[in-house]
This record gives structure tokens, sequence and C-alpha cells, in this order.
């Protein structure tokens, strides 16, 4: 899938390159950033949003949402036209905010609706069967499982950084609530997941 993917990156790719070219000039508020030369559209307006020079788009949810509003790619679903480009949870919203992440929270990348749809439904068939929750080592391994199968392994280093700047969040959910489900031998699995990342 992620056909149509491509003309969104192609899109963000040229977006990136002009940028990148105004920093060249002197502009420091297109310096590429380190490690993967990523360039922020605007650290105040959207802080966590970054354009990768492959064109992906990724930022934390609200800010990912906005810059894609304030661009106008974005629109309702269903109607005719263009298809709309939309903020897509690297790790699925609904399985997170069972372990303590709220949907604002979440990373997510911009993607054109028709992936954005085809990601939400393949989820599902790389989780445990009938798994409606899941502990988060078997959220990323199923969300890695996919983003590979699909051809976006780029995504994977970045979700797993995301991952151990909220360790101590979700760590301290599974320590202080009643994750549905979790068992001290699932809390120790957990532990060791999170260290091995």
């Amino acid at each position: 899938m992620a056909g149509r993917t491509i003309q969104a990156r192609e899109a963000f790719r040229l977006v990136y390159l002009e940028l990148h070219e105004l920093g060249k000039r002197g502009d420091k508020r297109f310096k590429r950033l380190p490690p993967e030369n990523t360039i922020a559209p605007d650290v105040v307006k959207y802080p966590p949003v970054r354009i990768f020079p492959n064109g992906d788009v990724i930022g934390i949810h609200p800010y990912l949402k906005k810059y894609l509003k304030d661009c106008k790619v974005t629109g309702r679903r269903n109607k005719t036209g263009p298809t709309t480009v939309e903020s897509h949870h690297l790790l699925e919203e609904r399985l997170m905010k069972h372990l303590g992440i709220h949907e604002n929270e979440g990373l997510c990348v911009a993607l054109e609706q028709v992936d954005h749809s085809y990601y939400s439904g393949e989820l599902p068939k790389h989780l445990p069967r009938g798994a409606f929750m899941a502990d988060i080592d078997v959220v990323y391994d199923a969300s890695c499982e996919m983003y590979k199968a699909s051809g976006h392994p780029e995504w994977i280093p970045i979700i797993r950084h995301w991952l151990k700047s909220n360790r101590i969040k979700i760590l301290q959910h599974y320590a202080t609530t009643d994750v549905a489900g979790a068992t001290d031998k699932d809390r120790k699995r957990v532990q060791r997941f999170f260290n091995k990342l």
C-alpha cells in the first residue's frame, strides 16, 4: 500500500528543499537539525514538527495537525476532489491510551487519507488475535512489522526514539495504575523491553 503517500511525500520533499535553501542563505530558522538533517518548519508555531529530507513530516499530533491545516492540505473525508493529508499516529492511539499516552501526546506522520485508513485497518492483522488492548512491547513489535512490510522501515528508529523519551511516563502508568490485563510477569517483560530499546 502506501502508494498515495508518495504524492504527499514528494510535495513535502520540495518544501524541505526550499526551506533548506533558505537555511543555506543564512536564515537560521531553517537550519538542518541532527541526526537526520530534519528541518523545523516553524519552531514557535509547531515546535515538535520536523520535515525529513525524504518528505516525511513527523511530529506530535496537535502540532502536526495544525501544520497540515495551515498548509491547507487537510479537508473533510468523503468529499470529492483531491485526497486530504492527515496526522496518523505511528503507534495506534487507542492502544497507547490504554498505556497512559493521550491522543495529543502521540507521535504522528503526515499521510494521505487513503494510507491513513489502510494502516488503521492493517495494524489489527499484526496484533495477537482479538487484541483490543496490548502491552507496549506488543504494540511496538506489531507496528514495526506493519511498517517494514509496507516499505517504511525508516519510521522505526523515530518511533524507538519517541518511546525512549516517554519511557518514564509509560512505566509509571504500569506501576501506578492497573493496566488492564497486565500481570507482574507482563510488567517485568515491559521493563526488559524498555531496557533493551
